[in-house]
């Protein structure tokens, strides 16, 4: 929205309110959950623009879990699209492990977030599955599902370990990381088992939406 390049500086608020104060006019974005936000008394939703503030209050999300907010000096700022709809009780799509044996139960059921989740890891409560046999420490990534002894999962999160010895389930396809960032605690999910074939085209899918927003955030070349 801001045009600005991936490796800018930006400002994640996880399940929380916030009051931003610059020392000069800002051109500032948000996208991310459903939160109220004033800038210089000027009421807006979360997927917005603001341009020339110099104090911005976000409101504490009334759905999904993260706010972002990115800032530049004032001048041209793009809207893209609608509002992204925050998902209530979302179907996370997974690939399953091949050593998954608790895979049907997994998907066969609701599960809720736990208050102790973070950016570590996100715990979820249920019905308990069945023990899977803990191995040498292996690679994990963002999004995968491991099974600790007490039967209940615990989904890596981006801060999460990068290696791990619990049973592993099956890992969260990469095109639902972003819904799966926006879940909170106390709500709750589902799993559905999808195929690679699938998810290599969901990310494909996922990359063209992506690209379209860049070349419209792209500046225009100026005359010769």
């Amino acid at each position: 929205m801001l045009g600005l390049s991936e490796a800018a500086e930006l400002l994640e608020i996880w399940v929380g309110s916030t009051t931003l104060e610059f020392k000069q006019p800002m051109t500032v974005a948000m996208v991310g959950a459903v939160a109220a936000v004033t800038g210089d008394l000027q009421l807006l939703e979360t997927n917005c623009t603001l341009t020339e503030v110099t104090k911005v209050e976000i409101s504490f999300p009334t759905h999904g879990a993260a706010v972002y907010v990115a800032w530049t000096k004032s001048g041209s700022a793009t809207k893209i699209g609608h509002p992204a709809t925050i998902q209530l009780s979302p179907t996370l799509r997974i690939l399953p492990s091949p050593d998954g044996l608790s895979q049907c139960s997994l998907c066969n059921q609701v599960w809720t977030v736990s208050p102790v989740s973070n950016r570590k890891g996100i715990r979820l409560f249920g019905d308990p599955l069945a023990g899977m046999e803990q191995s040498r420490s292996e690679p994990a990534v963002h999004g995968l599902i491991q099974l600790p002894p007490n039967g209940e999962p615990i989904i890596i999160g981006p801060d999460g370990p990068t290696i791990g010895g619990y049973g592993k389930l099956g890992v969260v396809c990469e095109a639902d990381l972003g819904v799966l960032g926006q879940i909170r605690p106390g709500e709750s999910l589902r799993f559905q088992s999808i195929t690679y074939q699938d998810a290599l085209r969901l990310n494909v899918e996922r990359e063209g939406i992506r690209a379209r927003v860049q070349r419209t955030l792209a500046p225009t070349p100026s005359p010769i």
